[in-house]
């Protein structure tokens, strides 16, 4: 399954989802503030790009951003949930996080 396919390619990478301590749940739980290992206390850069600039003229097949709904795999605290649904009150946007 793919679950078991991340499972191998972090072990083998050295980033675990224990929550002893060793990987990013183990962070979690111990209190991860803001701006703390991989949070970026904003939506992703890239991403904040995307939506400053939906809707305008680049030349593209489609817009990259579409309006409808959108999954946020990983979200975290849901930075990039947020800016995604305040974009456009036609988009139904659903964050999903495993970490506690």
């Amino acid at each position: 399954t793919i679950l078991a396919l991340i499972t191998t390619a972090m072990a083998a990478s050295g980033t675990t989802s224990s929550s002893d301590g060793t990987g990013w749940e183990g962070m979690w739980a111990r209190g991860l503030k803001p701006g703390q290992a991989f949070d970026a206390s904003q939506t992703e850069p890239a991403l904040a790009v995307l939506i400053d600039n939906a809707g305008d003229d680049h030349g593209w097949s489609a817009d990259p951003l579409p309006v409808g709904r959108a999954l946020v795999p990983g979200c975290g605290r849901g930075y990039a949930v947020a800016s995604l649904a305040a974009a456009s009150v036609d988009r139904e946007v659903l964050g999903m996080e495993i970490a506690p």
